[in-house]
């Protein structure tokens, strides 16, 4: 499988019928986390493609069932730092839970990729 093929775009409208839809598989996080990531994602689809990407090739090329979405967000800072041309960009770490759900709601070949908590010590 070509490794560009991977690669997937991101809409706001897409975004926004999936937070309604799975709104109940964000309700354990703080909602004023939640409400900054809404906010986050929607400007920085970038981001979330490259998060994306990066637990496509995991779940392809890795050998456990599960992942931890923060070694993901750790990679998708690493390739960024090392692209010259790429942009500057801020993740929180309090992103990380979100990202990790809405991944897994948007492709379903990546559903149960990663271990949730129940509730979240966010604070």
């Amino acid at each position: 499988m070509k490794t560009e093929s991977l690669r997937r775009t991101f809409t706001g409208k897409e975004l926004s019928e999936c937070f309604a839809k799975h709104r109940w598989m964000f309700s354990d996080l703080k909602s004023k986390h939640l409400i900054g990531f809404v906010s986050w994602v929607t400007d920085n689809t970038n981001i979330l493609e490259a998060f994306h990407y990066n637990a496509k090739m995991l779940r392809i090329h890795g050998n456990q069932k599960t992942y931890s979405a923060y070694c993901i967000r750790e990679k998708v800072r690493w390739d960024n730092w090392l692209n010259p041309r790429a942009t500057k960009f801020g993740i929180s770490n309090n992103h990380t839970p979100f990202l990790a759900r809405l991944i897994m709601k948007l492709d379903p070949e990546l559903d149960g990729m990663f271990k949730l908590n129940n509730t979240c010590v966010l604070r």
